[in-house]
């Protein structure tokens, strides 16, 4: 995905639950080989939603840059932070 991806405002307006069994997809902070740092948007399947309303899922993507994160990986994602969301099976980035 390109770096330019900025999250949707619309995905903001819903409600935490609307996002539960469905893929969000929000970037995350990493280190290419030469130690630049760089964003990597990645696919999250949102399992349930905090008692302060952040949803919670697992990553789905195996990470390319270096970061502190792993696929299978239980993250976070805030609304704001939302930059797609799908219902489907992923395919790819």
């Amino acid at each position: 995905m390109t770096s330019g991806e900025r999250p949707k405002a619309n995905f903001a307006s819903l409600e935490p639950s609307f996002f539960v069994s469905k893929y969000v997809k929000r970037f995350f902070w990493g280190k290419d080989p030469a130690g630049m740092r760089r964003k990597e948007h990645m696919w999250i399947k949102i399992e349930f939603v905090t008692s302060r309303g952040t949803p919670r899922g697992t990553l789905q993507n195996t990470p390319t840059l270096r970061m502190n994160v792993r696929h299978g990986d239980r993250v976070y994602c805030r609304l704001y932070q939302i930059e797609d969301v799908s219902s489907g099976e992923l395919r790819g980035n």
